[in-house]
């Protein structure tokens, strides 16, 4: 069960147009935690993708669990923040996530969390 607040899943349902973010294909879809909850990751837009699987082992949300989707921005290591991580969209090409759930192709330089900031 998804812990995204009913904005987030309506603002990601737009931009996804109810299809896999990551494929292109028409579900079934998961949210998927870009920065996992585990890792401190909020439950906001710019964290989220709409992904076709299920959990961790079908789908392109198996392939966010790996390597392989860390490379594509589908995934996001805990010490950066995920609005400067662009993510590579099967309807979008390669794009960064805005809270307001559009996207934008502009250059953002990776940071660091704002946690990782503090501790440094």
């Amino acid at each position: 069960m998804s812990k995204f607040p009913q904005e987030v899943r309506d603002k990601v349902a737009h931009r996804s147009q109810l299809r896999c973010e990551g494929c292109g294909g028409p579900g079934p879809l998961e949210l998927h935690h870009r920065q996992y909850r585990s890792r401190g990751g909020a439950d906001s837009t710019v964290n989220a993708l709409a992904l076709c699987g299920m959990g961790n082992v079908l789908g392109c949300h198996a392939v966010a669990h790996t390597a392989a989707g860390e490379a594509r921005g589908w995934s996001v290591r805990s010490r950066f923040d995920p609005a400067t991580i662009p993510v590579e969209h099967a309807l979008l090409g390669c794009v960064y996530l805005c809270e307001d759930g559009t996207t934008t192709a502009e250059i953002r330089q990776p940071v660091l969390s704002s946690t990782e900031r503090k501790e440094s």
